[in-house]
């Protein structure tokens, strides 16, 4: 995408469609768990890690209308699960 035509309707560039390429993605994930064994149940206890790095990996990119520029949103960072 461009930029805005004088209606304000996005101009989008066809000749290359792959051209704009989001960053390098990169999370370092960490997890436990255990398994209790009853005569007819099975429990788990599990304890999950995600993002250990903290990492902020690009998730979206989109056009800002009021600036007319690309704008990247970025994923969440460190996120603990239990």
């Amino acid at each position: 995408m461009q930029a805005l035509s004088a209606e304000g309707n996005a101009v989008y560039e066809g000749s290359n469609p792959f051209a704009l390429r989001a960053g390098a993605y990169y999370r370092f994930d960490l997890g436990l768990s255990y398994r209790f064994n009853r005569k007819k149940t099975t429990h788990s206890i599990m304890f999950d890690i995600q993002n250990v790095t903290n990492r902020l990996n690009p998730s979206e990119t989109y056009f800002e209308d009021k600036t007319n520029t690309l704008e990247t949103e970025t994923s969440s960072g460190f996120f603990p699960f239990l």
